[in-house]
């Protein structure tokens, strides 16, 4: 038998109706014996939605996320941040003096939003254990999720208002200075050794929670490290020696986050009035249809775009010999919603759910390696050519491969999705550009 390639184009339109329209073209008839045929098929639906799933690990992420924006598209979106500082030396010289306490936080570089206005930041005493409150059925769960929290004292032990500058070498950090009573009473129980170890020190201060004015406009990382560094975020317990003769009389005692399991963001977000108050709960997806056209993913907040499509299983009989070769998705970013300052992912990661939208698996090739749609940026002026391609081949072969219907889709959300705020916005079928989100599909006829 004499085999002949020939590769099917199906752009696979995103509509919601299923409209049978195809055309064929006969080629080839001075060349071969054979009448080989292309056809342009719009017979298989794709929808896009956006879903939301219940819960990110953020402990263990070595980033403090502070901050809070009024997405127009998402909603009001805070990050608070809670940890537990210690330290494993607890000695302070008989003849030191106290001076002050404060918190300071170190920029890592990383921010999201507008910089240029005024943000607050209010520190309180975290005044329960500083544990996971996991559901009883979770007893062996040790995260701190997005949605995780724990109760801390009314009255702020300080507050700092200040203009972020999360990459100016020279302005490195935040300094929060905390209230001067709680400070010299810290100093005294250690100085008196009423507090001997870091046992003692948890019982007196079970953590520390940073909180956001619900009217700042931006979002800002901090860096930490498990280990008494320069440069690290920790609170500071200042003090001079009596007698010093020295020039520079000014020393600190300095508890640090001695683990990065000990800290964690809270990140919620109030949907009530914005776009996606249409997401119920886990289990639910809002069609595109519903959002202007549009899909989200948003980091931290488990905000999701799934990918359907339906009629995959009859892809392969368009004709009766026929074996896929390549499956490759094409995802638009929305062109408002990146500019030079907001720039795109180089990728996103892509999961397998089920009908629930629950976890599956990550999306793997045929040799089991990570897929991930890249981007694709041939830097034209209109930001017509970018856009993320995504294989979906191995995908695609095993459910038109598989005799029972599993319903599967593609769950995509951005990489660092445990500590960062990023956001991107996808455009659905409905575009009158080229430039809009499809599937392209070739396989081998014999």
């Amino acid at each position: 038998m004499r085999y002949y390639t020939i590769g099917l184009l199906c752009l696979l339109l995103l509509s919601m109706s299923c409209e049978s329209d195809s055309a064929t073209y006969e080629i080839g008839e001075d060349f071969v014996d054979n009448n080989l045929k292309v056809k342009l098929v719009d017979t298989l639906t794709i929808n896009s939605s956006t879903i939301v799933f219940d819960s990110i690990v953020t402990s263990g992420t070595e980033r403090i996320l502070l901050g809070t924006i009024n997405d127009d598209d998402l909603g009001s979106i805070t990050s608070k941040s809670f940890f537990q500082v210690g330290n494993s030396s607890l000695t302070i010289d008989e003849n030191a003096e106290y001076d002050s306490i404060a918190l300071v936080l170190y920029y890592d570089t990383y921010y999201y939003g507008d910089t240029t206005k005024v943000q607050t930041f209010n520190v309180h005493r975290i005044n329960e254990t500083f544990e996971p409150n996991n559901d009883d059925d979770d007893e062996d769960d040790d995260n701190f999720y997005n949605s995780s929290s724990l109760t801390y004292d009314d009255a702020a032990l300080g507050t700092l208002n200040f203009y972020p500058k999360p990459i100016d070498a020279e302005h490195d950090s935040l300094y929060i200075k905390l209230s001067y009573e709680f400070g010299l009473d810290l100093f005294d129980k250690i100085q008196n050794d009423e507090i001997e170890d870091n046992n003692d020190f948890t019982d007196y201060l079970k953590g520390i929670a940073v909180i956001p004015d619900k009217n700042n406009s931006s979002f800002l990382g901090f860096s930490f490290s498990a280990e008494a560094t320069f440069n690290n975020s920790a609170l500071r317990l200042y003090y001079t020696i009596k007698d010093d003769d020295d020039e520079n009389n000014d020393y600190y005692k300095e508890f640090y986050i001695t683990s990065s399991a000990n800290q964690f963001n809270n990140i919620s977000y109030d949907k009530e009035n914005s776009i996606l108050n249409g997401i119920v709960d886990s289990e639910s997806s809002l069609s595109s249809c519903e959002t202007n056209n549009s899909t989200f993913i948003q980091s931290g907040t488990g905000i999701c775009t799934k990918i359907e499509i339906s009629n995959l299983k009859e892809l392969l009989r368009l004709e009766e010999n026929s074996t896929l070769l390549e499956a490759i998705l094409k995802i638009v970013p929305n062109k408002s919603s990146y500019n030079s300052k907001t720039k795109l992912s180089e990728s996103i990661i892509a999961y397998v759910i089920d009908s629930k939208n629950r976890y599956v698996s990550q999306l793997l090739d045929s040799d089991s390696s990570t897929l991930y749609a890249t981007l694709q940026n041939e830097d034209d002026e209109f930001n017509n050519n970018t856009y993320y391609t995504l294989n979906l081949t191995s995908f695609v072969e095993s459910i038109v491969t598989t005799d029972y219907d599993n319903n599967y889709s593609i769950m995509l959300l951005l990489p660092d999705s445990d500590k960062t705020i990023d956001k991107l916005k996808l455009d659905d079928f409905s575009s009158s550009e080229n430039n809009k989100i499809e599937l392209a599909i070739t396989y081998l006829t014999y």
